[in-house]
């Protein structure tokens, strides 16, 4: 148990202490389910896991403690299948192996109390589900008639994934079921799977890729044509570009950071993608060699990421309510120039995955102020709401919440 521990503390040290996404922090390390299970379980559960903890000391610990309280906060509570008992031990060893023995009988005295649920269990509602206040009321506010579902669906733990077009939905489905493992059709021609070797496996190989069913219908939702030319403004880590290059002729895939390029990069490549090329370019910035150039472009703009928070509940230690506003303004300088590029008969694409209409439904209309024209959209059976400009996609049942707005340059 203590490895567990100890790899979930690394992990999670990277998130709290350097604002690294978990993801990123978690990318490239052979993980244990245990662990991965304990990282997670410590970030979906943070907010009410810091209130037992706050309640419990005079003052709040230094980091590297706190964290490993939370990991022991969430294991006592969450875990079934080990003995209170050793999770305690488990703990008090594992902070002295970090250099912090004079901490372990703090660290044993707390988790005993919380063992033996000495601590309070008025919990307000958003607590209870470890939301941020804000959020919770913002998400009752905007989508009174889907609230109580998006809280209680608490996401999938499973992957989805796309097969690579070069490739065979029959051939995946065959060594899925040659491995002895289930897996689901997604409404968008992808697999619901739980992460495995042979998941891994035809990952490296480039049969397929980890790609949420809310991307996925967003370039469905283009209606891309064998000859259409795209470009995709805000093309990291490359997903759409890649699926857009499966029904295009050709694609340009740009970001504004070198890093962001690399990984588009490294898509493309594992990919075997031969029509997408990549560009380090600022969305922001007008280019006049590309005016009126393309069929389609693609804005997946940058925004606050809160409808992905069931994937990526350390969402929530990076963005809060006072970054939509910024947000909004730099997809409003994206569009600016988006628009430009877009020909006479062409499209435009704008998504968002978060949740609030001042990132999306209001700059859909401020892309209508710039000349284009609302196509509707036509989806398959998801939990949606349209506000007249574009569809707003539910965080649930497996999708992200995500935000698609279709136009069209009409002269």
């Amino acid at each position: 148990m203590r490895r567990y521990i100890l790899r979930s503390l690394d992990i999670l040290e990277k998130v709290f202490k350097e604002h690294e996404f978990s993801d990123e922090a978690m990318r490239g390390r052979p993980l244990a389910d245990m662990t991965a299970k304990i990282t997670l379980g410590v970030l979906e559960n943070n907010i009410k896991i810091e209130k037992i903890i706050n309640s419990l000391v005079e003052r709040k610990p230094q980091n590297t403690v706190f964290i490993l309280l939370k990991i022991g906060v969430y294991c006592l509570i969450w875990l079934d299948n080990v003995p209170k008992y050793a999770i305690v031990s488990e703990c008090v060893e594992a902070v002295k192996s970090r250099g912090k023995a004079a901490s372990a009988g703090f660290v044993n005295a707390i988790l005993k109390k919380v063992a033996s649920g000495e601590y309070p269990k008025n919990f307000a509602p958003n607590e209870e589900l470890s939301l941020p206040k804000w959020f919770f009321d913002r998400v009752k506010a905007e989508y009174p008639e889907f609230a109580q579902d998006i809280f209680s669906n608490r996401g999938d733990e499973r992957e989805h994934i796309r097969v690579n077009a070069r490739y065979s939905s029959d051939k995946v489905k065959s060594r899925l079921k040659n491995a002895g493992e289930e897996f689901e059709e997604s409404p968008v021609g992808g697999l619901f799977v739980k992460m495995s070797d042979t998941v891994k496996d035809m990952f490296r190989e480039g049969n397929i890729t980890f790609q949420s069913p809310s991307s996925i219908l967003a370039v469905n939702a283009i209606g891309l044509g064998a000859g259409d030319s795209v470009l995709d403004l805000c093309a990291a880590p490359g997903g759409k570009s890649v699926l857009a290059a499966e029904k295009a002729k050709e694609v340009l895939a740009c970001d504004v950071n070198p890093k962001r390029v690399r990984l588009v990069d490294s898509y493309i490549k594992r990919m075997g993608a031969k029509n997408v090329s990549s560009m380090l370019w600022d969305a922001t910035v007008y280019n006049p060699k590309w005016k009126a150039a393309f069929d389609v472009v693609i804005v997946d703009a940058p925004c606050s990421c809160f409808g992905t928070y069931k994937k990526h509940p350390d969402v929530f230690l990076s963005r809060g309510e006072e970054d939509i506003a910024a947000l909004k303004k730099l997809q409003m300088s994206i569009l600016t120039q988006a628009v430009k590029y877009v020909k006479t008969q062409g499209r435009l694409l704008f998504s968002t995955c978060t949740m609030f209409f001042d990132e999306n439904g209001s700059n859909a209309e401020f892309v209508e102020q710039l000349g284009l024209k609302h196509i509707p959209l036509t989806l398959p059976a998801v939990k949606a709401v349209a506000d007249g400009r574009g569809t707003q996609i539910m965080p649930t049942d497996g999708f992200d919440g995500f935000y698609l707005a279709l136009f069209e340059r009409s002269k």
